[in-house]
């Protein structure tokens, strides 16, 4: 198979997350695991383009160990676990315990629904679940109270 690099200069970090863009202040985080970086960075682009802020993407790269202390300093943020899977057991699940003690804090799962997916063509899948950029930019807006520009 292919070999994928690392960017010279960043070595990897055993639990640490990598920041792949920190966007605005008080935009939303989009966590995301493995290939579903490539999605996380789909839907921050069309949720600037929609509501003008740059979202923050970070590459989790480990759910054991978790980066609890990137999740805790980006904690007044809202933040989306981007994961190809259920919301249980993963990402989300790691994001909300890291949270859980933390008064307002904003976590939505762009997660498949946790049940038996039918077979099908991948893409047409995704869109159909809402696990496409456009599906969960609307979930965003819609658990963030955003409206378009």
């Amino acid at each position: 198979g292919a070999e994928h690099k690392l960017p010279a200069g960043e070595p990897l970090v055993l639990g640490r997350a990598r920041i792949v863009a920190m966007g605005d202040d008080t935009a939303p985080v989009l966590w995301s695991l493995g290939p579903e970086l490539d999605t996380a960075v789909r839907t921050a682009e069309l949720w600037k383009k929609r509501y003008g802020e740059n979202c923050a993407v970070v590459d989790a790269r480990f759910l054991k160990p978790f980066d609890a202390g990137l999740a805790r300093k980006l904690a007044a943020r809202p933040m989306v676990a981007v994961e190809d899977g259920a919301a249980c057991g993963g990402l989300f699940s790691a994001l909300a315990e890291t949270l859980a003690p933390v008064a307002g804090a904003r976590l939505l799962a762009a997660t498949w629904p946790d049940r038996v997916i039918p077979h099908g063509n991948v893409a047409e899948l995704r869109r159909m679940y809402g696990f496409d950029a456009e599906g969960i930019c609307g979930r965003m807006a819609a658990g963030f109270g955003k409206n378009a520009l």
